[in-house]
């Protein structure tokens, strides 16, 4: 690692992968431009959705001082630093996710101001020297009288990024995009769940080509050997071989179809369209301007992470999947909108499939895509995430907090 010693310091607070990837991967970019001797730390804080990746993302991030969630819990409790951390730095907490108290205790420990990006109005909103929104939630008078707060959405900035990066040729041939997400035990169930409909358009359309987003969070290794679906399924599904040859991987159904495993990025500007489950890639690939078809099957209620309390109760003994269960339909039924850029058009502008055999809905989704001009639909989903340039306004922000000689 190069030597910053006496450089200012940064100390990102954040919980989960989606975070990670779309608000904190452009940020990152934006301050080592604006910055470049800045010591980037991040402080991993507790989350349900953590993949066990998040350390090693991090690193590939080019983040100075990663720091596991155990450690985080040590400096903010216990007063010991981690290694690479200067205590006695210029320092600016930033926090991105996670719970907010741990941030403002995180402040406390380290006598550095505090600032955050958010979607709403956080807790503890009188420990913040500065709040920055996306702009696209309403936010009180008091908010929206201070004409720097809203500086745009973060994750538009980490989709034009990826794209520029990738530069992919289209082959001409329509192509349909795979988001199994970014914990692997996720996509055990889901790739093979997504192979019945890859057999079931490429019978009717054998121009079809396949590609799978690979997160950062998901390893090789595991699609090397993964699993196929259990016999006494009560979901339908297919088993996936994995092929790979030279630099190209691919997976394989039973009818022989391939699966290309492409970087997200890549399959961001390859695709017509994609198939997907809720979290931060829909934003992105809203962003991107591509239709979507979200699916959320309840096959296996008790195994989808869930916010808050809630997430830990699957934990207990004998009745530890009942409780989750009865969580996950109060929170289904909480949120009538499930992916990004139907929750900020406040309508369903690309369709949310959630339940039981939902093969047929999902086929004809795709089918509609494929079979109709999407360029009017395109550009609505990516209106509906809003203006980019936050990471820039915000790299702006960290710098002049910098240039002011703050202790």
């Amino acid at each position: 690692m190069q030597d910053k010693r006496g450089a200012p310091q940064i100390v990102f607070t954040v919980n989960g992968p989606g975070e990670i990837s779309g608000w904190m991967f452009p940020l990152i970019v934006a301050l080592r431009a604006a910055i470049p001797d800045l010591r980037i730390a991040v402080c991993l804080l507790p989350c349900v959705y953590s993949t066990g990746a998040e350390t090693s993302v991090l690193q590939s991030l080019g983040v100075d001082v990663p720091v596991s969630v155990r450690d985080s819990l040590a400096l903010i409790f216990r007063g010991r630093a981690p290694e690479g951390l200067d205590r006695t730095a210029p320092t600016l907490i930033f926090h991105l996710g996670g719970e907010v108290a741990l941030t403002v205790l995180l402040s406390r420990r380290l006598r550095a101001k505090v600032y955050a990006y958010a979607e709403r109005p956080l807790p503890y909103g009188f420990a913040f020297s500065r709040v920055f929104y996306n702009g696209l939630n309403q936010l009180p008078a008091r908010i929206r009288a201070t004409p720097e707060a809203a500086v745009g959405e973060l994750m538009v900035d980490a989709a034009q990024l990826r794209r520029d990066a990738a530069r992919v040729a289209r082959t001409g041939r329509p192509t349909i995009g795979l988001f199994p997400g970014s914990r692997e035990y996720m996509a055990e169930f889901l790739l093979p769940y997504y192979a019945v409909t890859v057999d079931a358009l490429s019978a009717e359309r054998p121009d079809i080509d396949w590609v799978m987003a690979r997160a950062d969070f998901v390893r090789m290794e595991f699609l090397r050997s993964l699993a196929p679906p259990p016999e006494d399924r009560t979901w339908p599904a297919l088993p996936l071989s994995f092929h790979e040859e030279g630099n190209a991987a691919w997976l394989q159904t039973p009818a022989g179809n391939r699966i290309r495993i492409l970087p997200g990025a890549q399959v961001l500007g390859l695709a017509d369209c994609a198939l997907t489950i809720p979290g931060t890639n829909t934003g992105e690939i809203a962003a991107s301007g591509m239709p979507m078809v979200v699916v959320l099957p309840t096959y296996l209620g008790h195994e989808v992470p869930l916010p808050g309390l809630a997430g830990h109760v699957g934990r207990l003994p004998l009745i530890g999947k009942m409780l989750k269960l009865y969580f996950g339909y109060k929170v289904l039924h909480g949120l009538p909108l499930l992916s990004q850029p139907n929750r900020r058009a406040g309508t369903k502008i690309v369709p949310e499939l959630v339940g039981e055999g939902l093969h047929p809905a999902i086929n004809a989704a795709l089918r509609g895509y494929l079979d109709q001009d999407t360029t009017a639909l395109g550009a609505q989903i990516r209106d509906a995430m809003g203006k980019g340039g936050a990471a820039q306004k915000l790299a702006a922000e960290v710098a002049a907090f910098f240039a002011k000689g703050q202790p």
